[in-house]
């Protein structure tokens, strides 16, 4: 909820967030600040935080001291329409658990928190291990969050009757194949989307059709039946 926090984060570690003299080394430690492919593309550890955003779990909102409230989640609102708009430029590979805080309609959450303050009191996920491009136990484990994500708001998901859950999938470059179409589809029927991962939402190509394909699924996923405000 603070524009310039929410454009910092599209280039900078959290650490720097609002600062225009922050400065973090390009190697710190265990890669906590400084994103850098490592190998693996983990689609799991992303719908869990996509997931606590939607909660409305106080604790969340505190979790990162320093930072603007609902750093780690919890600022969800209850009655409005969720939607996640997945964007990936490869197969999954790597798995990623976390524990399940179950405190009912709107409170529960995934024990994936970062705490910018005492690094050492994150909650990281666990059984981070690498597989083949979309192993079977990697897409049941996606499909699975997703599942939570998608389940009825009356227990721990976020979907009521006239408003459900959507999840929609964007797929960038050449790493992405058939398999990961697949994959990619199978995530959205989960999440309730059915249009099968139109050519509009596999992004290759050079700029100019990048730029095109890119506004074409970004408008069509907004008026997919969401209302949608943009405040600065």
């Amino acid at each position: 909820q603070n524009f310039t926090y929410l454009n910092d984060s599209l280039w900078y570690p959290p650490s720097t967030y609002g600062s225009t003299s922050g400065t973090v080394s390009p190697y710190d430690s265990n890669n906590i600040e400084v994103p850098r492919a490592c190998g693996g593309t983990c689609y799991s550890i992303g719908l869990m935080l996509a997931y606590n955003q939607f909660s409305g779990n106080s604790s969340l909102q505190t979790f990162n001291p320093g930072q603007p409230s609902g750093d780690a989640g919890g600022n969800g609102r209850k009655g409005a329409q969720k939607i996640v708009i997945f964007e990936t430029d490869g197969n999954p590979n790597c798995s990623a658990d976390a524990s399940f805080t179950n405190n009912g309609t709107y409170q529960s959450y995934y024990r994936v928190r970062y705490n910018s303050t005492t690094p050492s009191s994150s909650d990281f996920p666990y059984n981070v291990w690498g597989y083949s491009d979309s192993d079977p136990t990697l897409v049941s484990q996606i499909n699975g969050i997703i599942g939570q994500m998608a389940a009825s708001d009356s227990s721990t998901g976020f979907s009521s009757a006239t408003r459900p859950f959507q999840l929609h999938c964007l797929a960038f470059g050449p790493q992405i194949d058939s398999t990961a179409i697949t994959t990619l589809s199978s995530m959205q029927t989960t999440g309730n989307v059915t249009d099968g991962m139109p050519a509009y939402k596999q992004i290759t190509g050079n700029a100019s059709t990048y730029a095109t394909n890119l506004q074409t699924a970004i408008g069509k996923i907004l008026q997919d039946g969401v209302q949608v405000s943009l405040i600065q």
